[in-house]
């Protein structure tokens, strides 16, 4: 623990508190200790989740060692977890599914697994760092088992995290599941039968929903999983049930607010919570197209004065183009008619009878117990717009979003395909302006090398172009030429004149990074695309792990042009549709320290940790690591004067203090060291 705490001192004194807590929590460094629980707490951007855990020190391990400091200079070589799942009475659970997070709220699993037949599971890491484990059932067990977090928590916040890293194996990371509580009960009809196909669903005290199921041929149901609280049950059609029931809480409420609790402990089911639906009215009808013929797939929603009335399943049209909702209390309905339930096809949207808003459509009325039917709908054919969208050579460019918009607002969307045809279909007949969009999330990013524009040839929707439509007929031939943005390119060498791959080349404009960055490939030429007009400063990075060549460690970056920092660089000016080239770049040969670490007997000293930076200069920070003689390199280092740290944890984990260079016990009273750009300390 005292390593670890000191570890954790050095790192802030290095990066201060968001740069240390980044590498904390990010690379599993060592034990944590108050110090860097509070650093982690107050200052990393999910200070939240990380506060609330338990870190228990006899759980996270010596998980991993720095390599490259700097934004992602970090080792991610992981390692993998191992543990064993069983119930209360010791008895192997299998299926079990196994998920670990890394504790950013929302995240997806970091790497997931299934217990197998004697309870056992293994998670293998790409990446050093602190995780916390789930285990649930849905991977193969049904059983009433309770999910849980490691070890023994109900909660992501209260479970205890693991630390991985090294490529060692965490062992003994295991589970024991609790029988959860269950509740379970008959549905009937009116008439005391048995109603199969109902849908049961719980929810917890908060209104969160918490499991559900279906009744079973004799109306019998169970919801297992359950831990012990109370919970409000809900029963509705749309589950397979043949009849038309009305929704109904229970029990006998018409609502949850005014539903019955019912209380449920773990490991016992809550029996008897019977219900009896009373019958719900109809609403039946076929919709066809223009010519009579029976449309599936359509999305039939009924709405009441309350908002959307329908099953919790949009009821859908089948084959022939009939459909039946069912569940609806007596009074009045408006019901729309809409493709997206599996058809696909250029129909304009509909409410009952042939109103083109909810506003106009014509009233259903409805009576429990009753079917109105002939609510029938003939959608007509939409309106289309159509086109190809090409560079300036005439190369059609598929990936291109193109949005439509009325005078309302948005009225529709496509994504241009090969060859950069594109049809934006069910549109209404009226005047539209069409937006042809490069830099979305949802199109293809490769075509941030254009520039977009409106119909046509406009920069804004006010200056554009508009496209008149009519419902039944496309509009064809709205195509536009999207031209080049701005482009840099150059070639990065070493001082003897050899290409050098891998390194990375930003771009910046007077606002900041621009996001537009590339890598040297062979021979050491780069092209950066997708620039405004505009003036620019380029950096020539290396070290990136993970994005650049980590072998070009060996060469000091520059700004352009043989600058050492942004401020001195030379800027480079862009245009639209141009090409700004020769930006090149001739990378030195940086400096590095040498020297051999000892214990105080003299005896080489191996799997030492060696930092070297600039305070308050975290860019300038490289590391290595004592090998079997206790010597070591850093090497990528500008020309000035560098702190030398010396700590355990790149595989020593002998009883001993680290030291700053000379035999300091601190940075500030640390000797520092001289170096020069294409020289070595030793």
């Amino acid at each position: 623990m005292k390593h670890g705490r000191e570890l954790s001192r050095r790192i802030l004194r290095f990066f201060g508190s968001s740069i240390a807590t980044l590498l904390l929590a990010t690379t599993g460094l060592a034990t944590f200790a108050p110090l860097a629980a509070a650093a982690v707490a107050s200052s990393h951007p999910h200070a939240q989740s990380f506060e609330a855990r338990r870190y228990n020190p006899s759980v996270i391990r010596h998980a991993a060692r720095l390599s490259h400091f700097g934004t992602s200079h970090l080792r991610t070589n992981g390692g993998s977890i191992t543990g064993t799942v069983t119930n209360s009475s010791g008895v192997a659970l299998s299926g079990i599914c196994v998920d670990a997070y890394d504790g950013s709220p929302g995240s997806f699993p970091a790497t997931s697994t299934t217990t197998g037949t004697h309870g056992t599971y293994s998670l293998t890491f790409s990446a050093n760092g602190y995780y916390v484990v789930e285990f649930s059932t849905g991977c193969g067990n049904t059983g009433n088992y309770l999910n849980q977090w490691y070890e023994g928590a109900a909660t992501e916040a209260s479970a205890t995290a693991v630390g991985v890293g090294d490529g060692s194996t965490t062992t003994g990371i295991d589970a024991t599941l609790a029988t959860g509580g269950s509740i379970t009960g008959t549905v009937t009809n009116s008439s005391d039968a048995p109603v199969s196909g109902i849908c049961v669903y719980v929810y917890s005290s908060n209104g969160y929903y918490v499991g559900n199921t279906k009744t079973g041929t004799g109306g019998t149901y169970s919801v297992i999983r359950l831990a012990t609280g109370t919970y409000t049950v809900e029963f509705t059609g749309g589950c397979g049930s043949a009849g038309s029931y009305l929704n109904q809480w229970y029990k006998g409420a018409s609502s949850q607010a005014s539903a019955t609790s019912v209380s449920v402990s773990a490991g016992s089911p809550t029996t008897e919570i019977n219900v009896a639906l009373a019958a719900g009215g109809s609403i039946t009808g076929t919709v066809t197209n223009s010519s009579g013929t029976g449309l599936s797939g359509i999305c039939v929603d009924v709405s009441s004065s309350s908002g959307y009335a329908g099953p919790a399943f949009t009821p859908t049209t089948g084959t022939s183009g009939a459909y039946s909702v069912t569940g609806l209390a007596t009074g009045t309905y408006t019901v729309e008619f809409s493709t997206g339930c599996g058809n696909t096809g250029n129909y304009l949207d509909q409410w009952y009878k042939g109103a083109s808003s909810q506003a106009s459509a014509t009233s259903v009325s409805v009576t429990a117990g009753s079917t109105t039917s002939g609510v029938d709908a003939t959608l007509a054919t939409g309106g289309s717009i159509t086109g190809t969208v090409t560079n300036s050579s005439g190369t059609g460019l598929s990936g291109i979003c193109v949005n439509v918009y009325s005078s309302n607002g948005y009225a529709g969307t496509a994504t241009t395909g090969t060859g950069g045809t594109y049809s934006v279909t069910k549109l209404v007949t009226g005047t539209y302006t069409v937006d042809f969009v490069t830099d979305s999330g949802y199109c293809d990013p490769g075509n941030n090398a254009y520039v977009g524009q409106w119909y046509k040839d406009a920069s804004s929707q006010a200056s554009a172009t508009s496209v008149s439509v009519t419902a039944g007929s496309p509009t064809t031939g709205i195509d536009p030429s999207l031209v080049n943005l701005g482009i840099i390119t150059g070639t990065v060498t070493n001082s003897s004149g050899t290409g050098l791959s891998g390194i990375c080349v930003n771009v910046y404009s007077s606002s900041g990074y621009t996001g537009n960055i590339t890598t040297t490939g062979t021979g050491g030429t780069y092209s950066v695309t997708g620039l405004a007009t505009g003036t620019y400063t380029v950096d020539f990075v290396t070290g990136f792990s993970g994005v650049c060549d980590p072998g070009n460690n060996a060469y000091v970056g520059q700004w352009y042009k043989d600058a050492s920092t942004q401020a001195s660089a030379t800027s480079v000016s862009v245009t639209v549709g141009s090409t700004t080239s020769g930006v090149d770049a001739a990378l030195t040969t940086p400096g590095s320290i040498t020297g051999t670490v000892t214990n105080s007997s003299g005896v080489a000293v191996s799997g030492i940790c060696v930092y070297a930076g600039i305070s308050n200069n975290w860019v300038s920070v490289r590391t290595a690591t004592t090998g079997t003689g206790g010597t070591y390199r850093v090497t990528g280092l500008a020309t000035g004067t560098y702190s030398v740290d010396f700590v355990t944890g790149c595989g020593n984990t002998a009883n001993v203090l680290g030291q700053w260079y000379k035999d300091a016990s601190t940075q500030a009273s640390a000797t520092s060291v001289s170096v020069t750009v294409g020289s070595t300390t030793s």
